[in-house]
Protein backbone atom coordinates (compact mmCIF):
# COMPACT_ATOMS: atom_id res chain seq x y z
CA UNK A 1 0.00 0.00 0.00
CA UNK A 2 2.76 2.48 0.53
CA UNK A 3 4.07 2.18 -2.92
CA UNK A 4 0.02 2.69 -4.26
CA UNK A 5 -0.02 5.80 -1.91
CA UNK A 6 3.52 7.01 -2.67
CA UNK A 7 2.72 7.15 -6.93
CA UNK A 8 -0.93 7.98 -6.60
CA UNK A 9 0.05 11.74 -7.09
CA UNK A 10 2.39 11.14 -9.82
CA UNK A 11 0.03 9.23 -11.90
CA UNK A 12 -2.38 11.95 -11.53
CA UNK A 13 0.07 14.59 -12.56
CA UNK A 14 1.01 12.71 -15.17
CA UNK A 15 -3.05 12.42 -16.41
CA UNK A 16 -4.02 16.03 -15.84
CA UNK A 17 -0.84 16.81 -17.86
CA UNK A 18 -2.09 14.94 -20.67
CA UNK A 19 -5.37 16.89 -20.85
CA UNK A 20 -8.73 14.67 -19.70
CA UNK A 21 -6.96 11.29 -20.87
CA UNK A 22 -8.39 8.80 -18.85
CA UNK A 23 -5.81 6.72 -16.88
CA UNK A 24 -7.04 3.28 -18.34
CA UNK A 25 -7.45 4.95 -22.17
CA UNK A 26 -5.72 3.97 -25.48
CA UNK A 27 -2.31 4.54 -26.34
CA UNK A 28 -1.10 8.05 -25.76
CA UNK A 29 0.49 10.13 -29.14
CA UNK A 30 4.12 11.18 -29.17
CA UNK A 31 3.36 15.07 -28.84
CA UNK A 32 1.31 13.75 -25.75
CA UNK A 33 4.22 11.93 -23.86
CA UNK A 34 7.00 14.52 -25.41
CA UNK A 35 4.88 17.27 -23.33
CA UNK A 36 4.62 14.94 -20.17
CA UNK A 37 7.83 14.14 -20.14
CA UNK A 38 9.26 17.55 -20.25
CA UNK A 39 7.66 18.65 -17.32
CA UNK A 40 8.37 15.42 -15.34
CA UNK A 41 11.97 15.57 -15.92
CA UNK A 42 12.75 19.48 -15.49
CA UNK A 43 14.25 18.89 -12.23
CA UNK A 44 16.76 16.33 -13.20
CA UNK A 45 17.75 17.99 -16.56
CA UNK A 46 17.17 21.69 -16.25
CA UNK A 47 16.66 23.50 -19.56
CA UNK A 48 15.69 20.53 -21.62
CA UNK A 49 13.39 21.42 -24.49
CA UNK A 50 10.42 19.39 -26.88
CA UNK A 51 13.21 19.36 -29.09
CA UNK A 52 15.67 17.59 -27.44
CA UNK A 53 13.04 15.10 -26.53
CA UNK A 54 11.14 15.02 -29.74
CA UNK A 55 13.20 14.28 -32.71
CA UNK A 56 11.46 12.93 -35.85
CA UNK A 57 11.96 11.42 -38.13
CA UNK A 58 14.54 11.29 -41.55
CA UNK A 59 11.72 13.05 -43.04
CA UNK A 60 12.02 15.90 -40.94
CA UNK A 61 8.41 15.00 -39.22
CA UNK A 62 7.28 14.59 -35.97
CA UNK A 63 4.41 12.94 -35.93
CA UNK A 64 2.78 14.15 -32.96
CA UNK A 65 -0.51 12.24 -33.66
CA UNK A 66 1.29 9.10 -33.97
CA UNK A 67 0.87 6.47 -31.52
CA UNK A 68 3.67 6.10 -29.07
CA UNK A 69 5.07 2.43 -28.53
CA UNK A 70 7.54 1.46 -25.71
CA UNK A 71 10.33 1.76 -28.01
CA UNK A 72 9.90 5.22 -28.21
CA UNK A 73 8.67 6.05 -24.72
CA UNK A 74 12.12 4.58 -23.37
CA UNK A 75 13.98 6.80 -25.67
CA UNK A 76 12.14 10.25 -24.75
CA UNK A 77 12.52 9.55 -21.13
CA UNK A 78 16.42 8.99 -21.61
CA UNK A 79 16.60 12.30 -23.48
CA UNK A 80 14.25 13.74 -21.32
CA UNK A 81 16.50 12.90 -18.17
CA UNK A 82 19.64 12.76 -19.24
CA UNK A 83 20.55 9.30 -19.26
CA UNK A 84 20.46 7.17 -15.90
CA UNK A 85 23.45 5.64 -14.25
CA UNK A 86 24.36 1.99 -13.53
CA UNK A 87 22.48 1.47 -10.83
CA UNK A 88 24.19 0.26 -7.36
CA UNK A 89 23.36 -0.96 -3.86
CA UNK A 90 19.25 -1.11 -3.97
CA UNK A 91 18.26 0.10 -7.34
CA UNK A 92 21.19 -2.57 -8.62
CA UNK A 93 18.94 -5.29 -6.27
CA UNK A 94 15.29 -3.76 -8.04
CA UNK A 95 16.75 -3.82 -11.69
CA UNK A 96 15.01 -5.45 -14.01
CA UNK A 97 17.46 -7.43 -16.50
CA UNK A 98 18.21 -5.91 -19.83
CA UNK A 99 16.69 -9.11 -21.49
CA UNK A 100 12.93 -7.57 -19.83
CA UNK A 101 12.79 -5.57 -23.13
CA UNK A 102 11.73 -7.33 -26.18
CA UNK A 103 11.49 -6.98 -29.86
CA UNK A 104 13.68 -4.12 -29.62
CA UNK A 105 14.42 -2.02 -32.87
CA UNK A 106 17.99 -1.19 -34.59
CA UNK A 107 16.63 2.29 -34.76
CA UNK A 108 16.45 2.39 -31.06
CA UNK A 109 18.94 0.11 -29.62
CA UNK A 110 21.64 2.53 -29.52
CA UNK A 111 19.89 5.01 -27.51
CA UNK A 112 18.32 2.39 -25.45
CA UNK A 113 21.99 0.97 -23.88
CA UNK A 114 21.17 3.28 -20.87
CA UNK A 115 18.18 2.81 -19.79
CA UNK A 116 18.82 -1.02 -20.15
CA UNK A 117 21.94 -0.46 -17.80
CA UNK A 118 19.91 1.15 -15.40
CA UNK A 119 17.62 -1.66 -15.38
CA UNK A 120 14.19 0.02 -15.76
CA UNK A 121 12.49 -1.50 -18.93
CA UNK A 122 10.51 -4.50 -19.50
CA UNK A 123 7.80 -5.05 -22.07
CA UNK A 124 7.43 -5.62 -26.24
CA UNK A 125 9.22 -2.57 -27.69
CA UNK A 126 6.67 -2.37 -30.29
CA UNK A 127 3.84 -2.29 -28.10
CA UNK A 128 1.79 0.57 -27.52
CA UNK A 129 1.93 2.84 -24.34
CA UNK A 130 -1.10 4.09 -22.49
CA UNK A 131 -0.46 6.70 -19.69
CA UNK A 132 -0.84 4.18 -16.61
CA UNK A 133 2.46 2.60 -18.53
CA UNK A 134 4.07 5.76 -18.90
CA UNK A 135 3.85 6.66 -15.29
CA UNK A 136 5.67 3.35 -14.55
CA UNK A 137 8.37 4.57 -16.46
CA UNK A 138 8.28 7.87 -14.66
CA UNK A 139 8.36 6.05 -11.45
CA UNK A 140 11.27 3.95 -12.22
CA UNK A 141 13.30 7.09 -13.09
CA UNK A 142 12.40 8.44 -10.10
CA UNK A 143 13.75 6.21 -8.04
CA UNK A 144 16.86 5.62 -9.80
CA UNK A 145 17.68 9.03 -9.79
CA UNK A 146 16.60 9.66 -6.02
CA UNK A 147 17.24 13.36 -5.86
CA UNK A 148 14.10 15.03 -5.59
CA UNK A 149 11.74 14.54 -3.11
CA UNK A 150 8.51 15.70 -4.44
CA UNK A 151 8.73 12.39 -6.71
CA UNK A 152 10.23 9.64 -4.70
CA UNK A 153 9.99 11.21 -1.01
CA UNK A 154 11.96 7.98 -0.28
CA UNK A 155 14.36 7.43 -2.32
CA UNK A 156 15.46 10.69 -2.03
CA UNK A 157 15.61 10.60 1.77
CA UNK A 158 17.92 7.54 1.89
CA UNK A 159 19.56 7.61 -1.30
CA UNK A 160 23.05 7.59 0.48
CA UNK A 161 21.94 4.38 2.54
CA UNK A 162 20.01 2.91 -0.55
CA UNK A 163 22.96 3.74 -3.04
CA UNK A 164 25.75 2.24 -0.51
CA UNK A 165 23.79 -0.50 0.70
CA UNK A 166 25.03 -4.07 0.77
CA UNK A 167 23.03 -7.18 0.18
CA UNK A 168 23.60 -10.42 0.55
CA UNK A 169 24.21 -12.84 -3.12
CA UNK A 170 21.08 -14.07 -3.57
CA UNK A 171 18.58 -12.43 -1.47
CA UNK A 172 15.67 -10.98 -2.28
CA UNK A 173 13.93 -9.88 0.48
CA UNK A 174 14.31 -6.64 3.06
CA UNK A 175 16.61 -4.96 0.85
CA UNK A 176 19.05 -2.31 2.06
CA UNK A 177 17.93 -3.26 5.63
CA UNK A 178 18.68 -6.82 5.74
CA UNK A 179 22.15 -6.27 7.93
CA UNK A 180 20.34 -3.99 10.30
CA UNK A 181 16.91 -6.04 10.49
CA UNK A 182 19.38 -9.30 11.35
CA UNK A 183 21.34 -7.04 13.97
CA UNK A 184 17.70 -5.66 15.83
CA UNK A 185 16.54 -9.14 15.49
CA UNK A 186 19.33 -10.19 17.93
CA UNK A 187 19.58 -7.55 20.20
CA UNK A 188 15.64 -7.45 20.65
CA UNK A 189 16.01 -11.83 21.67
CA UNK A 190 18.80 -11.28 23.82
CA UNK A 191 16.66 -8.18 25.65
CA UNK A 192 13.68 -9.92 26.02
CA UNK A 193 15.48 -13.46 27.12
CA UNK A 194 17.11 -11.30 29.34
CA UNK A 195 13.63 -9.90 30.86
CA UNK A 196 12.66 -13.75 31.08
CA UNK A 197 8.67 -12.63 30.21
CA UNK A 198 6.14 -15.68 30.54
CA UNK A 199 5.16 -14.60 27.28
CA UNK A 200 6.42 -17.27 24.32
CA UNK A 201 8.68 -15.31 21.58
CA UNK A 202 8.47 -15.80 17.96
CA UNK A 203 10.01 -14.37 15.05
CA UNK A 204 8.05 -14.73 11.73
CA UNK A 205 9.59 -16.58 8.83
CA UNK A 206 8.33 -15.87 5.47
CA UNK A 207 10.15 -17.12 2.35
CA UNK A 208 12.08 -20.80 1.53
CA UNK A 209 10.56 -22.17 3.61
CA UNK A 210 10.47 -25.55 2.48
CA UNK A 211 14.10 -25.48 1.55
CA UNK A 212 16.05 -25.05 4.72
CA UNK A 213 19.32 -24.40 3.04
CA UNK A 214 18.18 -21.68 1.42
CA UNK A 215 17.11 -19.78 4.53
CA UNK A 216 18.41 -16.38 5.13
CA UNK A 217 20.17 -16.03 7.99
CA UNK A 218 17.93 -13.64 9.71
CA UNK A 219 14.88 -16.45 9.00
CA UNK A 220 17.62 -19.28 10.48
CA UNK A 221 17.85 -16.98 13.41
CA UNK A 222 14.14 -16.42 13.61
CA UNK A 223 13.26 -20.17 14.07
CA UNK A 224 16.02 -21.37 16.34
CA UNK A 225 14.91 -18.71 18.89
CA UNK A 226 11.41 -18.84 18.78
CA UNK A 227 9.44 -20.60 21.62
CA UNK A 228 6.39 -20.55 18.78
CA UNK A 229 7.40 -21.45 15.13
CA UNK A 230 5.82 -18.52 13.25
CA UNK A 231 5.26 -17.77 9.58
CA UNK A 232 3.61 -17.28 6.24
CA UNK A 233 3.02 -18.47 3.45
CA UNK A 234 0.16 -18.42 0.57
CA UNK A 235 1.07 -20.85 -1.63
CA UNK A 236 -0.49 -24.60 -2.65
CA UNK A 237 -2.16 -27.07 -0.11
CA UNK A 238 0.93 -29.29 -1.23
CA UNK A 239 3.71 -26.44 -0.39
CA UNK A 240 1.55 -26.37 2.95
CA UNK A 241 1.84 -29.73 3.54
CA UNK A 242 5.38 -29.58 2.84
CA UNK A 243 6.29 -26.88 4.63
CA UNK A 244 4.85 -27.52 7.98
CA UNK A 245 6.10 -31.12 8.02
CA UNK A 246 9.66 -29.05 8.07
CA UNK A 247 8.23 -27.17 10.77
CA UNK A 248 6.84 -29.39 12.89
CA UNK A 249 11.02 -30.77 13.07
CA UNK A 250 11.49 -27.56 15.34
CA UNK A 251 8.79 -29.18 17.98
CA UNK A 252 7.03 -26.37 18.85
CA UNK A 253 3.69 -24.83 18.24
CA UNK A 254 3.39 -23.46 14.78
CA UNK A 255 0.78 -20.34 13.87
CA UNK A 256 0.46 -19.20 10.17
CA UNK A 257 0.36 -15.52 10.33
CA UNK A 258 -1.01 -14.82 6.32
CA UNK A 259 -2.35 -17.08 4.32
CA UNK A 260 -5.77 -16.38 2.97
CA UNK A 261 -5.15 -15.19 -0.75
CA UNK A 262 -8.59 -16.76 -2.86
CA UNK A 263 -7.81 -15.57 -6.01
CA UNK A 264 -4.45 -16.79 -6.31
CA UNK A 265 -6.20 -20.21 -5.16
CA UNK A 266 -5.11 -20.24 -1.60
CA UNK A 267 -9.11 -20.50 -0.34
CA UNK A 268 -10.81 -21.03 3.52
CA UNK A 269 -12.26 -24.44 2.18
CA UNK A 270 -9.02 -25.94 1.61
CA UNK A 271 -6.53 -24.54 4.37
CA UNK A 272 -8.32 -24.05 6.74
CA UNK A 273 -9.28 -27.63 7.60
CA UNK A 274 -5.78 -28.59 6.85
CA UNK A 275 -3.88 -26.53 9.65
CA UNK A 276 -7.01 -28.28 12.01
CA UNK A 277 -5.70 -31.46 10.72
CA UNK A 278 -1.70 -30.27 11.33
CA UNK A 279 -2.53 -29.00 14.60
CA UNK A 280 -1.37 -25.76 13.38
CA UNK A 281 -2.77 -22.06 14.77
CA UNK A 282 -3.64 -19.44 12.41
CA UNK A 283 -4.82 -15.95 12.05
CA UNK A 284 -5.84 -13.54 9.52
CA UNK A 285 -3.64 -10.40 8.22
CA UNK A 286 -7.16 -8.82 7.36
CA UNK A 287 -10.36 -9.31 8.56
CA UNK A 288 -13.55 -6.64 8.06
CA UNK A 289 -12.53 -4.55 4.57
CA UNK A 290 -11.85 -1.37 5.21
CA UNK A 291 -9.33 1.19 4.88
CA UNK A 292 -6.51 -0.83 4.99
CA UNK A 293 -7.74 -2.93 1.73
CA UNK A 294 -6.33 -6.02 2.45
CA UNK A 295 -9.11 -7.46 0.51
CA UNK A 296 -7.21 -6.08 -2.55
CA UNK A 297 -4.60 -8.29 -4.69
CA UNK A 298 -1.25 -6.97 -4.63
CA UNK A 299 -0.07 -4.02 -6.38
CA UNK A 300 2.64 -6.22 -8.32
CA UNK A 301 -0.73 -8.99 -8.95
CA UNK A 302 -1.94 -5.52 -10.84
CA UNK A 303 1.75 -4.83 -13.03
CA UNK A 304 1.66 -8.60 -14.09
CA UNK A 305 -1.39 -8.70 -15.12
CA UNK A 306 -1.30 -5.13 -17.12
CA UNK A 307 1.79 -7.14 -18.52
CA UNK A 308 -0.30 -11.00 -19.45
CA UNK A 309 -4.28 -10.85 -18.60
CA UNK A 310 -3.71 -14.58 -18.66
CA UNK A 311 -0.95 -14.36 -15.65
CA UNK A 312 -1.22 -17.42 -13.76
CA UNK A 313 -4.96 -18.26 -13.68
CA UNK A 314 -5.37 -15.40 -11.09
CA UNK A 315 -8.63 -15.17 -10.57
CA UNK A 316 -9.34 -11.32 -9.69
CA UNK A 317 -13.27 -11.93 -9.25
CA UNK A 318 -12.43 -13.15 -5.20
CA UNK A 319 -11.77 -11.36 -2.50
CA UNK A 320 -7.69 -12.12 -1.59
CA UNK A 321 -8.21 -11.20 2.33
CA UNK A 322 -10.70 -10.10 4.97
CA UNK A 323 -14.12 -12.52 6.12
CA UNK A 324 -16.35 -9.89 6.72
CA UNK A 325 -17.88 -7.00 4.05
CA UNK A 326 -18.18 -3.38 5.44
CA UNK A 327 -21.76 -4.14 6.15
CA UNK A 328 -20.44 -6.74 8.47
CA UNK A 329 -21.51 -9.56 6.87
CA UNK A 330 -19.50 -12.59 5.37
CA UNK A 331 -17.69 -12.09 2.14
CA UNK A 332 -18.76 -15.86 1.92
CA UNK A 333 -21.21 -17.18 4.59
CA UNK A 334 -20.07 -21.08 3.90
CA UNK A 335 -16.37 -20.12 5.14
CA UNK A 336 -17.72 -18.44 8.38
CA UNK A 337 -20.02 -21.95 9.23
CA UNK A 338 -16.36 -23.94 8.00
CA UNK A 339 -14.42 -21.93 10.63
CA UNK A 340 -16.68 -22.31 13.04
CA UNK A 341 -17.21 -26.11 12.31
CA UNK A 342 -13.40 -26.76 12.64
CA UNK A 343 -12.72 -24.21 15.99
CA UNK A 344 -15.70 -26.13 17.24
CA UNK A 345 -13.55 -29.47 16.67
CA UNK A 346 -10.39 -27.95 18.04
CA UNK A 347 -11.79 -26.38 21.24
CA UNK A 348 -13.44 -30.51 22.19
CA UNK A 349 -10.25 -31.98 20.99
CA UNK A 350 -8.15 -29.77 23.57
Amino acid sequence: MKFQKRFVPLLLALVLALGTLPVQAAALTRGEAAQALLSAAQDYNPGVQRSDILKGYPDGSLALDGTLTRAQALVMLTRAFGGFAVPVGDNARMALPASSLTNVPAWAAEELSSVLAAGLADGDANEAMSAEALSTLLRRAYAAKGTNLKDDYYAAVNKSWLDGSDIPAGLSINGPFYGLSLTVNEQIAALIREIDPIQPLTVGVWSETKHPERLPEIERFGLEHSDIVSFHCYSSYADNVEILHRLKAYGRPIVNTEWLARCIGTTVEEIFPLFFAMGVGCYNWGFVAGKYQTYEPWEGMWDNYAKDPAHNGWDFDKWFHDLYRPSLHPYNPNEIALIKRFCTLADEKH
